[in-house]
């Protein structure tokens, strides 16, 4: 069984393009309004580095079969649990932060695996990009910045190749910018924060282009995007909650026809 995608309510393909005039409480538009659902995260069980190891991890497991998944999302700290056995990982847990998506991935097939985290950040960024026989299934991103010029991008964010994300499946390479803001900061002057304000994402591949805001979904050819969060986050020095909530990008990239 294919777990599936579980988004906010009237999120669909369709929800790529806001309705022209639909307005937030405050007179701005609906994406300027609307919260983050969370951040693409994960940890992994045995560790993939020394417990006192600084060094950022890039850490590809091949021939991992998926042999159960147990749903903790319901919990105070919701997770989905996803566990693999591999050569020489008797035992491989994936918990991911439930944030209202899953993995299209189902139990007992067998995929690559590559974990990217950086520990030398804070809050850390990090990506996991699954493979199959076809190539490339699911890129799930949680990092400080994208791109910011289209002109001369230059590489803010941590996991990249030359500017990009990388080839998809021979599709492209996957770039993402972030828009010149519009919006009012939804969050302002806070004890924790200076401003939450929300921003646009633009995703390119092959000459095609998607825009979309916190929680939207969209389509690049036979890829589906999905932001989970695309915010501007400046937090208070005083305030540890906030500086570990900075990071502002948090998407995924799938296959089409996977769930």
């Amino acid at each position: 069984m294919v777990w599936g995608r579980m988004i906010r309510v009237g999120l669909g393909l369709v929800a790529a393009v806001a309705v022209a005039g639909a307005m937030g409480c405050n007179d701005q538009p609906e994406e300027c309004t609307a919260p983050a659902e969370g951040d693409f995260t994960y940890l992994v069980d045995p560790q993939l580095s020394w417990p006192d190891s600084l060094t950022n991890i890039d850490r590809t497991i091949a021939d991992a079969t998926l042999t159960d998944i147990q749903d903790f999302s319901g919990a105070v700290d919701p997770r989905i649990l996803y566990r693999f056995q591999a050569t020489g990982y008797p035992r491989l847990d994936v918990f991911l932060g439930y944030v209202g998506s899953t993995l299209p991935i189902e139990i007992g097939e067998t995929y690559t695996l590559r974990f990217e985290h950086t520990q030398q950040l804070s809050p850390p960024a990090m990506a996991l990009t699954i493979s199959d026989a076809q190539g490339i299934r699911f890129l799930g991103v949680n990092d400080w910045r994208p791109n910011t010029d289209t002109v001369l991008p230059k590489r803010f964010h941590v996991f990249a190749t030359a500017d990009n994300y990388g080839d998809l499946n021979g599709d492209g390479p996957l770039r993402v910018y972030f828009s010149s803001a519009s919006c009012d900061p939804r969050v302002s002057n806070t004890d924790c924060y200076l401003e939450i304000t929300n921003v646009r994402l633009d995703f390119t591949l092959g000459g095609m282009q998607v825009k979309l805001h916190n929680g939207e979904e969209g389509r690049l050819g036979s890829w589906i995007v999905h932001v989970h969060k695309a915010e501007k986050v400046v937090g208070k020095a005083a305030c540890r909650d906030a500086l570990l909530n900075q990071n502002g990008v948090s998407f995924y990239v799938e296959r089409a026809g996977l769930r």
